[in-house]
């Protein structure tokens, strides 16, 4: 079928790219750190460790790389260390070409100092200077939390680097984006991670409670000249939240080359004032390497517009496997908003989502013009499935869509999930103005 074929050449730079990061170098040196050392502090050896991260970043941005920095368990503030001020929120851990910053250690406080588990012995990069952030049930509320105020802008920041610089196995949380007003790409963007011109290598990692005018959790652009690729793996974006656009992440490439490959990550509870409850893209149309999200999961997300999964701007090429959208909420479009994108989606789940218009799919109509495939997915919602606009066209084939969709070996059969999900008894969605759902 022509439709796989092309889907097939569009997953060819990603098979690429995943061979080259499995070839790592070894690491020429370790540095260790540990908020609990009290020996000599240069980092030579988990005794010795740094207790500082920022102290670390400076010893392996002046040695011969590749380095890795091992972390253990505990909490680190980028305000802390040589040369920095207490309460600067321009303060941020700057990711450096062949330096990888590897979290989950048990370090000091275990018998095995190297054991190394991400869940267990979580390693924690926060934004929260003043260490006085209370905990709040709904990520939208970040926007306006006064204990926020002084937190960093950027927890961590990449500029200009390579796939070498790597953050792997760490929670970053509490940065919080909130200045506008200059002419600064950073500005307002990415209270976890901002990105610009950069390809950094993201493993392990979860984005959470971080808040920005846009990119919540995590932004990337390309400025004049520059190039971005996010790599992201197995890595998780809850409850961020974001003014405008992506409350988890806003990647634009509106002057230069910009994409991203993701592979198994989750977006949960994210929120938008505008577009893009978890993800906002746009101008995606790097010819090298298309953006693709393979098995990622998009659940209970929320945009007060449009997209509150994912919401495509001017893009191309952009592909979808595996993914399921599941609980997302917005007014157009709560699974994927289209406004001017080429996208082709595969095996993927689109259930339970609600929105006024398109509960899994809707497409801008005087926006400009969106072409998407759909192959071999499940749409079962409860309301208006699709909508599309004039401008747009839509093939879907060997798909079972509720209320049906002419095409290939397109089916409308109960797909009999397991548990009924985000459906009431009656079969008609839940309330989406509970906060509970």
């Amino acid at each position: 079928m022509e439709v796989e074929s092309s889907h097939s050449r569009h997953w060819a730079p990603f098979v690429v790219v995943i061979a080259v990061l499995l070839c790592a170098p070894a690491w020429g040196r370790i540095i260790y750190v540990d908020d609990d050392a009290a020996g000599a502090n240069d980092g030579t050896s988990w005794k010795d460790a740094y207790a500082f991260l920022q102290d670390a970043l400076a010893d392996a941005g002046s040695a011969a790389e590749p380095v890795e920095i091992r972390i253990g368990q505990g909490t680190y503030r980028p305000n802390q260390g040589t040369n920095q001020t207490r309460g600067d929120r321009q303060s941020t851990f700057r990711l450096i070409n062949g330096v990888a910053l590897k979290g989950g250690f048990a370090g000091l406080s275990r018998p095995d100092s190297n054991a190394r588990d991400v869940h267990a012995y979580a390693t924690i990069l926060s934004g929260d200077l003043a260490g006085d952030d209370v905990e709040l049930q709904e990520a939208r509320r970040l926007l306006d939390e006064p204990t926020r105020a002084e937190n960093a802008y950027h927890v961590v920041s990449s500029d200009n680097v390579d796939e070498t610089a790597m953050l792997d196995g760490v929670i970053v949380t509490n940065g919080n984006a909130d200045v506008t007003g200059s002419n600064d790409p950073r500005d307002g963007a990415g209270g976890g991670l901002c990105n610009v011109d950069g390809r950094p290598t993201l493993i392990d990692c979860t984005f959470v409670a971080n808040a920005a005018r846009t990119g919540g959790g995590l932004y990337s652009e390309t400025s004049p000249g520059g190039v971005s690729l996010l790599v992201l793996t197995r890595c998780t974006f809850r409850e961020n939240a974001a003014r405008d656009f992506g409350g988890a992440v806003s990647s634009s490439g509106a002057d230069g080359p910009c994409s991203a490959l993701m592979e198994d990550c989750v977006f949960v509870a994210n929120y938008a004032g505008r577009d893009g409850g978890a993800f906002w893209i746009d101008s995606w149309d790097d010819p090298d390497i298309p953006g693709q999200l393979y098995r990622c999961t998009f659940e209970n997300n929320v945009a007060e517009d449009k997209g509150a999964a994912l919401y495509a701007g001017d893009s191309g090429g952009v592909t979808l496997q595996g993914c399921a959208f599941v609980g997302n909420r917005a007014s157009a479009g709560a699974g994927i908003y289209s406004r001017a994108c080429e996208y082709v989606a595969q095996n993927c789940l689109f259930a339970g989502n609600w929105a006024t218009a398109g509960d899994a799919l809707a497409f801008g109509s005087a926006e400009g013009t969106s072409d998407a495939v759909l192959v071999s997915c499940i749409l079962w919602e409860a309301g208006d499935v699709i909508s599309i606009g004039d401008n747009s066209s839509l093939t879907i084939a060997y798909s079972d869509i509720r209320g049906g969709w002419p095409g290939q070996g397109n089916i409308d059969a109960d797909p009999l999930f397991a548990d009924p999900g985000y459906w009431a008894p009656n079969d008609t969605p839940n309330d989406p103005n509970d906060d509970t759902w």
